[in-house]
């Protein structure tokens, strides 16, 4: 005689609950289906032989991502730091470097003026007297910054 009590095995048979496609999850839970899809795939949750998902699996991917969610949080946040690693970098430069090219500009400048002859001898005096390379501290004289948090930097720094 059989048990009047159904065995978990049967019971599961008998009721197997409702099965989602991807589709019919993203629909339900108003999400677009490839988040869907990536969420499972990320939870490692497989379709079953019928090529769909238990609801237990839809919501693990959809609700339990807790994990997937610091995991973004922190890529975010790494990519943040590397755009403005990435700007400081673009705006730090040599001090040494940008000395010799103002020296340079200066100086190519200073003979320009030199060699016109179309210039008073007082305006051109007052004009290379103007134009001496400063001292070096005077290149950072009305920086927004100090000298030790750049944007300038020498090679021992």
């Amino acid at each position: 005689m059989k048990s009047p009590h159904k065995t978990a095995l049967e019971s599961k048979e008998q009721h197997a609950g409702i099965r989602w496609t991807v589709n019919a999850a993203a629909s339900e839970f108003s999400h677009d289906r490839r988040t869907i899809r990536r969420r499972l795939s990320a939870a490692g949750e497989q379709a079953g032989p019928d090529g769909k998902f238990s609801t237990q699996q839809i919501c693990r991917a959809v609700f339990n991502n807790l994990e997937l969610e610091r995991t973004r949080l922190t890529r975010a946040q790494a990519d943040i730091a590397e755009v403005q690693c990435d700007e400081l970098l673009r705006n730090w430069l040599p001090r040494d470097g940008v000395i010799k090219v103002w020296n340079g500009t200066l100086e190519i400048m200073r003979g320009i003026i030199s060699s016109r002859s179309d210039i008073p001898e007082h305006l051109k005096a007052d004009l290379l007297r103007d134009l001496q390379p400063p001292d070096e501290r005077e290149y950072l004289a009305d920086a927004p910054f100090t000298e030790q948090e750049g944007p300038l930097s020498s090679p021992e720094e």
